[in-house]
């Protein structure tokens, strides 16, 4: 690889030309350590002619040193980015040596420039010794690779040459260079790198910078540049920001700057000249570095998981999030910030971490455990702490290691719950060994892992035969297929398996078991096991094999009463026949032979015979009504459920007009309220108003006229304390009112009752039957009747009828 050296034997300071061959140099051909040993040979080559002592007092003397020194750090690592084949940091590095190179380039230029400004105010008043070979152009010259004679032959004939074109030379370097004088900063010289960082040409020369560069004047950059030519004192500073109207459009840039006053022999100012080089791909740079980091340490604090960076072989504390400082260590960021992690927690000394750490730091392995231990001090005292933690190494741009983080969590409730856990584990497997009920336990997959002593017992089977083997093999062969299906069903929904089976016992027996399980699942409803019993049901199987046939026995038995009840019901249905027929017209010829008697032969009778003949005809009458009764009543029994709407109002107006010659003679009156229509038999609807209307007009007080008053209101069934009444039904509650002489309550039961009465016979006609019959058809409407009274205020019959059916 070759190294830098002048290409002619005249002086060449074309640092442009120097920077290119240096980053050829360092970029395009480096491959080993060899390689940068030229490098650093190259560099001290171009530096040795500023090795003077009053350079080195320069400020940009030591920036040059230090650029120098990061120029060759960056060496060394591409070359460790080409070892590990790592492209990307191998770019980014050399990005990163342009703009370390760019800076170097600048403050060499700066430190050349304030070296010939010193040797002309010298040569002024002395003459060039050409024996000065480190601190002059010569001396520079020798530097890069010149011998002494040349440089006594070429002193004279180069040195008006370079004078004549220095300014040319520095219209080629790489770092912008201006020159402006006067009051009001007019610019006079400007080279092309600093055209072309404000983007303008030489029009410029002759233009005030506040003119060229508008709204400078307003930063704070134009105002240090003018305090340098108001007060002769030099401004240097790094990455400026100075806002440009460049390229088309307003942008924000970074600049490293140096300003110079331009000083005469009589020491005035006359103007100043600036020195600047772009750093805004830098600026940019460690902003992204920063924002990263910024993000990264944001990410860290407000993790739910603890967590620290130690950096260095005493692991100081650099970051510990919220979760670490307030939880495990309990002190503040003050109390631990940049300290020895050891030195903040000397406890730990005794403990396995320290060990761990190092391990960690000179190894470059992560380490990671569960479950583990620690006894931390803070103000409040001791506390252990039971955690999963994970050391991680932490690497620099070397990739070495200069760092640890650690992640933290805590676990300390989990490991008491698995402990309780192995606990109840370990009580359950104590008791179910001692139970004589089988038990056995299974996996979230289905696989059996326990079974209690019972089943060896019981099987014969060891334990290494039982698993091995399954335990459908204990299993009937007739049941195998089932259960099979049963249990997978069960693994693959969550069900519980219920199954009755075939076990066979240590004998060949087979005995019938009822085997349950269920999912054992944690808080989330993820299933941890299953748990299963087997309860032997056998003697439960035979007794209801042998029930079953007695329940044959008695359904054959009660097969043949029921024919027998049919035969009955027949038997029913033809004295309903007979009762409407055969029976009604002997009687009908008996009243009519009674009546012919008395209409004929009355006064030829005697007053006895006159007597009979009232008194047999009475007891036809009433055994008309009877027979009648008994037939509505057996009908109303009888009659098929064909409900319809029933129109009430229009009901109750016809019944009204049936009753209007008896409640005239008697003055009497019926009220009726508006009425719903309702699901129902329209004839048995008016069998019970007529039976509930004569009933109140029969038993009407004695010389007071009956007054009937009938009323509704909807209801609820929930509202209804009746057990016959369904809740979420609506009903139509009729309440029907008289004046009559009502009746004793203790009897309010039982008026509803077939021949219950509650006068005597010659008192009032009837046959008992009537409310009975209301009784009926109120239930055959799935519905209630009730009745109270008293001998003041009369009977009241409450009916409480379905709107719908």
């Amino acid at each position: 690889m070759p190294t830098l050296k002048p290409t002619s034997s005249r002086i060449d300071f074309n640092k442009d030309e120097q920077k290119t061959r240096l980053k050829t140099l360092a970029i395009g051909e480096i491959q080993s350590d060899i390689d940068i040993s030229l490098i650093v040979r190259e560099l001290e080559n171009l530096m040795i002619d500023l090795d003077v002592s009053y350079i080195k007092n320069f400020s940009e003397y030591k920036d040059l040193m230090l650029a120098k020194e990061k120029l060759v750090n960056t060496a060394h690592k591409l070359i460790k980015n080409l070892e590990k084949h790592d492209q990307q940091a191998a770019e980014d590095n050399k990005d990163y040596y342009n703009l370390l190179l760019d800076n170097l380039v600048l403050n060499y230029s700066i430190l050349v420039l304030k070296a010939d400004q010193l040797e002309s105010s010298k040569s002024s008043a002395d003459s060039i010794d050409p024996t000065v070979t480190n601190h002059n152009t010569i001396g520079r010259l020798q530097n890069l690779g010149f011998s002494y004679s040349e440089k006594r032959q070429l002193a004279d004939s180069t040195l008006e040459d370079f004078n004549l074109k220095l300014p040319e030379y520095i219209s080629q370097m790489p770092i912008g260079i201006c020159v402006a004088t006067g009051d009001d900063l007019i610019f006079q010289y400007a080279n092309s790198t600093y055209l072309n960082i404000i983007d303008q040409d030489n029009t410029i020369l002759g233009r005030r910078i506040a003119d060229v560069l508008k709204d400078i004047d307003t930063q704070e950059v134009y105002d240090e540049v003018y305090k340098v030519y108001e007060t002769g004192i030099p401004y240097i500073a790094e990455e400026v920001l100075v806002k440009l109207n460049r390229f088309n459009s307003w942008q924000t840039a970074y600049f490293n700057i140096v300003c110079q006053p331009i000083v005469e022999i009589d020491n005035s100012i006359t103007g100043i000249f600036v020195i600047c080089t772009e750093v805004t791909k830098i600026v940019s740079s460690k902003k992204i570095l920063e924002d990263s980091e910024h993000k990264f340490r944001t990410i860290i604090d407000k993790s739910p998981v603890a967590k620290t960076i130690l950096r260095g072989p005493e692991f100081r504390v650099e970051l510990a999030n919220k979760r670490m400082l307030n939880f495990f260590w309990r002190r503040e960021w003050e109390e631990v910030k940049g300290k020895p992690f050891l030195q903040i927690f000397p406890e730990l000394e005794t403990q396995v971490f320290p060990k761990l750490l190092n391990k960690v730091y000179s190894s470059g392995l992560a380490h990671s455990e569960n479950n583990a231990v620690a006894y931390v001090d803070s103000g409040d005292g001791r506390k252990e702490y039971i955690f999963d933690f994970e050391y991680a190494p932490l690497m620099d741009a070397e990739g070495e290691v200069d760092g640890i983080m650690i992640s933290a969590y805590d676990v300390t409730e989990r490991s008491k719950q698995e402990q309780a856990l192995k606990t109840s584990e370990h009580q359950f497997k104590s008791i179910a060994s001692v139970m004589q009920q089988f038990i056995w336990t299974a996996t979230p997959e289905g696989i059996l892992n326990y079974f209690n002593q019972a089943v060896f017992d019981f099987s014969g089977r060891t334990e290494e035969d039982l698993f091995l083997n399954g335990w459908l093999s204990m299993v009937h062969p007739d049941d195998r297929e089932e259960n099979a299906k049963l249990w997978t069903k069960s693994i693959e929904t969550g069900q519980d398996f219920i199954f009755e089976h075939r076990f066979r016992k240590a004998n060949g027996d087979y005995r019938w078991q009822l085997s349950r399980a269920v999912p054992q699942r944690d808080e989330k409803g993820i299933i941890l096991q299953w748990v299963g019993t087997s309860t032997d049901i056998h003697d439960q199987i035979t007794f209801q094999e042998t029930l079953e046939g007695l329940v044959d026995a008695r359904t054959k038995d009660l097969s043949e009463i029921n024919i027998d009840l049919q035969s009955s019901n027949q038997d029913l249905e033809s004295f309903a026949y007979i009762s409407s027929h055969d029976l009604q017209e002997p009687l009908r010829k008996i009243q009519t032979f009674i009546s012919i008697i008395l209409d004929s032969d009355y006064e030829n009778l005697s007053d006895r015979g006159k007597s009979y003949f009232v008194r047999v005809e009475s007891a036809a009458a009433r055994m008309k009504n009877l027979i009648t009764d008994l037939l509505t009543y057996s009908r109303t029994s009888a009659v098929d459920k064909n409900f319809e709407k029933v129109n009430l109002q229009e009901l109750l107006e016809e019944i009204q007009g049936d009753f209007i010659d008896t409640l005239e003679e008697k003055n009497g009156s019926i009220s009726v309220e508006n009425m719903p229509n309702v699901d129902g038999i329209s004839f048995q609807l008016r069998q019970l108003f007529v039976n509930l209307i004569s009933n109140s007009i029969k038993f009407a007080k004695e010389g007071i006229p009956p007054q009937i008053s009938i009323t509704q209101k909807l209801v609820n069934g929930q509202d209804l304390n009746d057990a016959q009444l369904y809740k979420n039904q609506n009903y139509l509650e009729i309440t029907l009112k008289d004046n009559g002489i009502g009746f004793s309550q203790e009897y309010a039961s039982k008026i509803f009752e077939v021949f219950q009465r509650l006068h005597a016979k010659g008192t009032y006609d009837g046959t008992g039957i009537g409310l009975a019959i209301c009784k009926k058809i109120i239930d055959k409407h799935h519905g209630v009747i009730s009745a109270k009274s008293d001998s003041v205020e009369g009977a009241t019959f409450t009916i409480i009828l379905p709107l719908e059916q």
